[in-house]
């Protein structure tokens, strides 16, 4: 059902994303809904990619990997014809308190947008005390949310990981000024080069 996204640097493979388009879902849906209600998302599911999770060599875990990572999503889109990414942005924290304060602290800065009917399953909800937690952003979700992402529901609790996901998605359509820049120079930088190197 899946393709992969692969990073290739001097014929090593040193990053990849699982990718799951919208028309290819089983019957069963997508990943994310093992974890959280999805049908009440406001998208059209059959113009949806799915991301699955990275997985990045540990000498090229840098921005400029992860920048890098966000262009080829934006080709594959292209390439689908697709206009959101949803998927599982999983939090680094261990305890419930943790992952409520890291939960209070972005809907404070307004990366959240929490829809009804859009929530984690009734096995996959906790309750913490974000009084008690020390909030804790990855870098990857930080650069998810820089680009335009925003995140859906409360955070769920993935018992098989022992981790606590975010429900993320982008609209193409909508991404932040500096997503939109970024893209536009990785496209001049790096199809200008394509054409180059075809006309040599």
């Amino acid at each position: 059902f899946c393709d992969h996204l692969l990073l290739i640097v001097d014929d090593k493979i040193v990053a990849t994303y699982r990718l799951l388009a919208g028309p290819k879902r089983p019957p069963q849906g997508f990943y994310t809904e093992t974890e959280f209600k999805l049908k009440d998302m406001p998208v059209d599911f059959n113009k949806t990619v799915e991301l699955g999770r990275a997985c990045i060599h540990p000498d090229y875990r840098q921005k400029t990997t992860l920048m890098t990572l966000l262009w080829g999503l934006h080709c594959y889109m292209d390439y689908s014809d697709a206009r959101y990414m949803l998927g599982c942005g999983t939090l680094l924290c261990r305890t419930p308190n943790e992952a409520e304060a890291t939960f209070k602290l972005l809907e404070d800065q307004g990366r959240v947008i929490l829809t009804p009917g859009v929530e984690p399953l009734s096995k996959n909800q906790f309750q913490g005390d974000a009084s008690q937690g020390t909030p804790d952003v990855p870098q990857l979700i930080n650069l998810y949310l820089e680009f335009g992402a925003h995140i859906y529901s409360r955070p769920a609790h993935d018992p098989i990981f022992k981790c606590y996901d975010l429900l993320l998605m982008f609209d193409m359509q909508a991404l932040s000024p500096w997503g939109v820049e970024l893209l536009d120079r990785f496209d001049r930088r790096l199809l200008s080069r394509g054409k180059t190197d075809t006309a040599e």
